[in-house]
């Protein structure tokens, strides 16, 4: 009786042994390996993409838009730039559904760098102004180009 429970110890450590976890590499579940050669696939896509750009304000990119106006006023204290801006269709809002913008006047905050002083009520410009919902404020003239007197805007 004694050496049949010895056989029948023995047996079942042997079994609770080979039921152990593989350390090995060589012989990953299936699942496992799925998973590493998916992970090994979009670090591979990821490699072709551009890095995220630094802006002006020091974040990556945010939505930016290109959209032409009319200078309607500038404050140096506090970098403002008020612009009656044409109609922008792909404007995108906070939830980042395409909602589009009417044309409008708006004070817009300027970047470093983008020279508000240089420009006079009347101007007409094309501009650009970038778009980060996390920030204050959420929008930023980035850039500013001053167009010929007698361009056509429709405001």
């Amino acid at each position: 009786m004694r050496t049949a429970l010895t056989l029948i110890s023995a047996s079942l450590l042997a079994l609770a042994l080979g039921c152990g976890e593989n350390k090995s590499d060589d012989s990953k579940p299936a699942a496992t390996e799925q998973a590493d050669k998916a992970d090994k696939a979009d670090k591979a896509d990821k490699a072709d993409e551009p890095e995220a750009k630094e802006t002006p304000t020091g974040k990556a990119d945010g939505d930016r838009y290109q959209v032409r106006g009319e200078v309607k006023g500038y404050d140096e204290a506090s970098g403002q730039l008020a612009i009656r801006h044409e109609n922008i269709p792909d404007f995108k809002n906070r939830e980042g559904k395409k909602t589009g913008m009417m044309a409008m006047q708006m004070s817009f905050r300027t970047a470093e760098g983008v020279d508000g002083k240089s420009l006079a009520v009347g101007d007409k410009i094309e501009f650009e102004f970038l778009v980060e919902w996390d920030e204050s404020p959420p929008i930023v003239v980035t850039k500013v180009k001053k167009l010929p007197a007698d361009t056509a805007l429709e405001l």
